[in-house]
């Protein structure tokens, strides 16, 4: 639902009617980004489709809804993390966390550009990713689901890894 600065209701719309119920165990809970005119939400689920959608912030209406793929299973293909906005002097890219990896895309077709995964090596099936990754200007710092260590991720294009373990 989208307001005025007075509260009347601008546009609303109602994705699960649209695209299906949202399939999480513990209640749907990611924030959408808005970037420049548009709202950018993913939807990471357990059962049926994940994606990313871009709306219009003006009126609500779909730029475009891209599916995103994911080799990670039951409780792991869940996701609560927020799309976030990696700006760089050469581009703009939306990164979605979740799923067991990193994707970036572009923000104005949702083209995926480039993945990073290997999050759950072990395959398992409590691996849910919660809090978002965070960026600076050349990595995304991804807390691991259910670990004590913080992956940086190099970004733009084939990635290095980087692990931080927390002091004792």
């Amino acid at each position: 639902i989208a307001y005025d600065t007075a509260g009347k209701t601008r546009w609303s719309r109602k994705l699960p009617a649209e695209f299906g119920r949202i399939a999480n165990d513990w209640v749907y809970s990611s924030s959408t980004l808005l970037l420049n005119d548009t709202l950018f939400l993913q939807v990471l689920q357990r059962h049926g489709v994940s994606f990313l959608i871009a709306l219009s912030a003006k009126d609500g209406k779909t730029k475009w809804r891209q599916e995103r793929r994911t080799d990670a299973i039951e409780e792991s293909r869940d996701a609560y993390t927020t799309p976030i906005p990696l700006v760089s002097k050469d581009s703009t890219q939306i990164l979605i966390l979740g799923g067991d990896c990193l994707t970036a895309h572009d923000p104005d077709t949702g083209k995926e550009l480039w993945r990073f995964g290997g999050f759950n090596a072990q395959q398992r099936k409590d691996w849910r990713t919660i809090p978002t990754a965070i960026v600076d200007a050349d990595r995304a710092y991804i807390n691991v689901a259910r670990g004590y260590s913080i992956i940086a991720v190099k970004t733009g294009g084939f990635v290095t890894r980087e692990e931080f373990q927390p002091r004792q």
